[in-house]
């Protein structure tokens, strides 16, 4: 799957949190330090499952990026 698919990027930012939520899960199946950016956007998102899912999706990607990534979902307020 190439990263910078203008499906998938679009998906992530359409107002249906059910597509936004695949389009990251896709991004996880990908395992590319190239989604870590795009997941930390996800890490925002004002649906709980969203953020649930780029937790999963960065803890499928190895390296420093996708860990400082996660650090983020710790401030999260909702556990």
């Amino acid at each position: 799957m190439a990263l910078d698919n203008p499906s998938l990027q679009a998906a992530l930012t359409r107002g249906d949190p059910s597509e936004r939520e695949d389009a990251v899960d896709a991004l996880g199946e990908s395992k590319r330090l190239e989604a870590v950016s795009l997941l930390r956007v996800a890490l925002e998102d004002a649906d709980e499952d969203v953020r649930e899912a780029a937790v999963e999706a960065l803890a499928n990607i190895d390296g420093d990026k996708a860990a400082q990534a996660l650090a983020i979902a710790l401030q999260d307020e909702d556990s």
